[in-house]
């Protein structure tokens, strides 16, 4: 199945099967993925009445709008589960099948926040096969979630921040270069040293990553935001200097062949640092130094990477805050779902469909009303919306997730 939003904020489902392909369009996404689901059955594509979880993960893959950076963190956690576990039939799952697996993934040294990831993607799993129809019953909704370790986090000191950028040096660098040009992640990742000029480092490339597709470089976009000149000042040129001997020196001291191309990369600018690299780093150094770590950006990539958990703000207001795997699979507020909708998807190329936009200017913030200040962008908003900044209140999706802040139920159905 593959599902997107036309440019009118209707949306379209392609369904394939058997050399036969249907395609439906709907006002709502919802409608769109039932719809395409009972297509599927009339095409003759019916799912088992009692699959097993295995086949239940592959087939959510499968048919699910999933972004591409929570399918690859569900695709790591689901390969790694036990084979007993994922031999069994939907309807053989119960709360004390699932406590036992729990004790299993501990003893063979997962981390409590793994597991947790495994509820979130078995749950998501699970409510994929309610929406189909394939099973009546979410026994993760019962089933008590692997508690994360207790501990008061503290505020990192300036001396620990020193050490942190220390103890990586490239990655001090790394910091420091995309602090100064305001370059994405995968932008500066790119960056090579003919991209270094008297007047500045030149942002032209990007670079991404996909299971079996590996390291992508992309042309920058036109624009502001797209191919551009950033002025550096002289400490970071002297940063950079630097950092282009040392490779040389590393260069000279294998073999002595190669120009080094890339201005981050761990074999003296050869091969490039993937764009995940800096995220792995962090959560190194993080387990090793023992500090918490304040992330603020707009990178869904990091934040799928890093966080633990995730506070959505807009217009200077918290719009929602929950577990970063409850958020990616089940974003409550429009203008999350309106990010999410941002990020490529499998199935969603450059040149063949442009990504979703959220529509409209950010407000003023001087001039914010006491409303909801993303009403003016939300396709579902109304007269309520306009009058009265709704609260944040405990939700309700799903059950296992009581202390998740997001908006009141009443907005949730709204906007559904």
């Amino acid at each position: 199945m593959h599902l997107y939003q036309k440019p009118n904020g209707s949306w379209v489902a392609v369904v394939q099967h058997d050399g036969q392909r249907r395609k439906i369009t709907a006002k709502t996404k919802r409608a769109a993925q039932f719809a395409a689901a009972q297509a599927l059955i009339e095409l003759g594509d019916r799912p088992p009445t009692d699959p097993t979880i295995e086949e239940l993960l592959a087939l959510w893959f499968d048919a699910a709008d999933l972004s591409i950076t929570y399918r690859t963190d569900a695709g790591r956690v689901a390969e790694k589960l036990p084979a007993t576990f994922t031999a069994r039939p939907l309807s053989a799952v119960t709360p004390l099948v699932i406590a036992a697996l729990y004790k299993t993934l501990e003893r063979d040294g997962w981390t409590v926040h793994r597991i947790r990831r495994a509820h979130t993607v078995l749950s998501s799993a699970y409510s994929f096969a309610m929406s189909m129809e394939i099973t009546d019953r979410n026994p993760f909704a019962a089933a008590r979630k692997p508690a994360p370790p207790g501990r008061k986090v503290q505020p990192p000191t300036r001396e620990q921040v020193g050490r942190l950028l220390a103890a990586d040096g490239k990655l001090g660098l790394f910091l420091t270069v995309a602090a100064t040009i305001g370059a994405r992640r995968g932008e500066t990742v790119a960056l090579q040293w003919a991209d270094v000029q008297p007047e500045g480092i030149v942002i032209r490339r990007s670079l991404s990553y996909a299971p079996g597709h590996g390291v992508v470089a992309t042309a920058g976009k036109t624009g502001s935001k797209g191919w551009r000149t950033v002025a550096i000042d002289p400490t970071l040129i002297a940063e950079l200097r630097a950092e282009r001997a040392r490779q040389i020196a590393e260069t000279v001291a294998m073999d002595g062949s190669g120009i080094p191309l890339w201005i981050f990369s761990d074999d003296a600018g050869q091969t490039p640092w993937r764009p995940d690299h800096p995220s792995r780093l962090f959560r190194q150094l993080r387990d090793r130094l023992g500090t918490s770590i304040l992330i603020i950006t707009h990178d869904l990539g990091v934040i799928a990477d890093v966080a633990d958990r995730v506070v959505v703000m807009y217009a200077g207001r918290v719009v929602e805050s929950a577990d970063v795997d409850q958020l990616f699979a089940g974003p409550q507020h429009h203008y999350t779902a309106g990010l999410l909708s941002a990020s490529p998807t499998p199935g969603r190329h450059a040149g063949t469909e442009r990504l979703k936009e959220i529509p409209g200017l950010v407000p003023v913030l001087r001039t914010q009303p006491d409303a909801c200040t993303f009403a003016d962008r939300c396709p579902a908003a109304d007269a309520q919306c306009r009058e009265k900044a709704p609260p944040l209140a405990a939700s309700g999706q799903p059950p296992s997730e009581s202390g998740r802040q997001a908006l009141s139920p009443e907005v949730v159905a709204r906007i559904r």
